[in-house]
């Protein structure tokens, strides 16, 4: 079984080193073919949304040809404005299912699906099903924003509503021997009741109740006014759904039912004697769509997606995104001393993360504007705790009425495994110098040093306060009001002066130009910073990433080898004398 194994990794390690070779070549043939495809001379934009929007950067193009990513949101925004005036573009078709990304992002689209209508182009959703057996209120509503909302004979029209479930796991790390021990400020910062409750608190189930109804009266009234409906009807229609096909149709939820591949015909059909349409996805089309040549200002468009962590992060990549600070100051600093970047542009999709990290970031804002570039900060689906640290101190922050934001509180904690160890038989001493050396030991229930737990907690809360009140020019009272963690939703956070306005990406930039002093109506170009990797950098990226893995295989052999060495001392006759097998060099 070992010689198996050992056998095994070598040729895992072969294959490796052979995808590398075949990596750099293929990637060399692939540079060669990475410039601008031919532009169709008719063209109609297809958005296939089934897999959801992105946020973040758009990733590179090796990445996308290699890993297949989609079209992200901001992509798809920018693709809908260029489109518009584009004579070769014919109209959009989009394909939707189930609910893949989140109210906030919903709005964003339909933000852009009315802007585009406005060229008079048709816009046109289709779903097989809203929600097959799975919810589909999200998917409908960005939908509903449409010129004709089709679905297939026999689909179903999922707006059930929204629900927001939480798990607890109190009892279940009790019955493992974990003790989670937390220190928080503000009664509505639930992240860590979901180890140490075992059911909703007041505060918490207050907090879910309004985000929830407000983002559904969001909903149906979005639903309401792109059908023309009744909001009561909307309602209705809720409660009772998923809505069979038929039952959407006469409802006027749906304006026909046809197939996909029938829709597609219809919208790529030759027109007054031309060209069929070709279908473009939206990172195609942008590839090919016209640029201005002389753009009134230009802004740097700078993305803080996931976790806010120290360091330079992952943004990308396989694996959660993690927003590093370094990165993202980085950036912010190349924007302050570039003379060809007029403003900048925060997109900020994150729940949180280090204070450390996000204070990082909040000072290179600062620095930024001192240099003289205006900041406007743009909220995705959330930029709550950490996520709204950096932008407590920019000129504007946009954000979208269902976006989550707010969070204005703190928690630190660890989990004592003291109990799991001896039930597993496992014992653990330890020496110090220090009295609060063990404050962060695992093994070591919070005593006497707890205060000092607490001391920090209690000051990083009161620097998240003061600087919201001074960054927002609101009085410490009030902000201590609407903070202890609570979350909001972006309409709510304008109404508590957390928010400056709502909208989009669209939003933020026409936010952007009003600071500038632009005119209305002026062409101002977003540029992604940092400045993306080259093909060839992403390429030598992600065949590093196979070295890794050819090293972490090779590894794993050695360690097959001794198990093997080790099985054939135990299992062998006499083995259970006191003998030691041979150890060292791989065979």
């Amino acid at each position: 079984m070992g010689r198996f194994i050992v056998r095994l990794f070598a040729v895992i390690g072969v294959i490796a080193v052979l995808l590398v070779a075949g990596a750099i070549t293929a990637g060399t043939l692939l540079l060669d073919r990475l410039g601008a495809p031919e532009t169709p001379p008719r063209m109609v934009l297809e958005l296939d949304l089934r897999g959801g929007l992105p946020a973040g950067p758009p990733p590179s193009p090796i990445r996308r040809r290699f890993a297949g990513a989609p079209p992200t949101l901001d992509e798809t925004i920018v693709a809908l404005e260029r489109a518009a005036d584009d004579d070769r573009v014919a109209g959009v078709v989009a394909r939707f299912g189930g609910d893949t990304f989140s109210a906030a992002t919903a709005q964003s689209l339909r933000d852009a699906i009315a802007r585009f209508r406005e060229s008079g182009k048709p816009a046109i959703a289709h779903a097989d099903s809203f929600g097959e057996f799975s919810p589909g209120t999200i998917a409908y509503y960005a939908a509903s924003a449409f010129d004709r909302v089709t679905l297939q004979p026999g689909g179903t029209v999922g707006i059930v509503g929204l629900r927001s479930e939480v798990p607890f796991a109190a009892e279940a790390l009790a019955d493992l021997g974990i003790e989670p021990q937390v220190e928080k400020r503000g009664r509505y910062k639930t992240a860590p009741n979901t180890a140490t409750e075992t059911g909703l608190t007041p505060a918490h189930r207050a907090m879910l109740e309004s985000v929830v109804s407000d983002t559904t009266g969001q909903i149906v009234a979005g639903i309401a006014e792109s059908r023309g409906l009744d909001r009561g009807e909307v309602r209705t229609a809720v409660d009772r759904a998923p809505l069979l096909a038929d039952e959407a149709a006469s409802a006027g939820f749906v304006d026909g039912l046809v197939h996909w591949r029938d829709l597609v015909d219809e919208a790529t059909a030759p027109a007054d004697g031309g060209p069929t349409a070709e279908r473009v996805d939206a990172a195609t089309y942008l590839a090919v769509a016209p640029t201005p040549d002389e753009p009134d200002a230009r802004v740097g468009v700078i993305y803080v997606a996931g976790l806010i962590a120290e360091g330079e992060g992952e943004s990308g990549g396989v694996g959660p995104t993690v927003a590093g600070a370094d990165r993202i100051a980085a950036a912010l600093d190349e924007a302050a001393r570039r003379d060809g970047i007029d403003a900048v542009i925060l997109r900020i999709e994150s729940g949180g993360g280090s204070p450390s990290a996000s204070e990082v970031i909040r000072r290179a804002v600062v620095a930024t504007r001192e240099a003289g570039k205006p900041v406007i900060v743009s909220m995705g689906g959330a930029a709550a705790s950490g996520g709204y640290w950096i932008a407590v101190d920019a000129d504007t922050i946009v954000a979208q009425p269902a976006t989550l934001t707010g969070s204005i509180g703190v928690f630190a904690g660890k989990p004592v495994l003291t109990d799991l160890l001896d039930d597993l038989g496992v014992s653990v001493e330890g020496v110090q110098q220090g009295r609060n050396a063990d404050l962060f030991s695992l093994t070591v229930p919070y005593g006497e040093n707890r205060e000092r737990a607490a001391a920090m907690v209690d000051a990083i809360y009161d620097r998240f306060v003061t600087l919201v009140a001074e960054g927002r020019g609101l009085d410490r009272a009030a902000v201590l009001e609407v903070a202890e963690g609570r979350v909001w939703t972006g309409a709510q956070a304008r109404e508590l002066g957390l928010v400056d306005r709502l909208g989009g990406l669209g939003a933020a930039i026409d936010a952007a130009g009003e600071t500038l002093g632009l005119e209305p109506g002026s062409t101002i170009l977003p540029t992604v910073l940092p400045r993306p990797k080259s093909p060839v950098e992403d390429l030598m990226e992600l065949a590093g990433g196979v070295v890794a893995a050819a090293a972490h295989a090779e590894t794993m052999g050695r360690v097959a080898s001794l198990v093997e060495r080790t099985e054939t001392w135990l299992l062998a006759p006499g083995s259970r004398a006191l003998t030691m097998p041979e150890a060292g060099l791989p065979r």
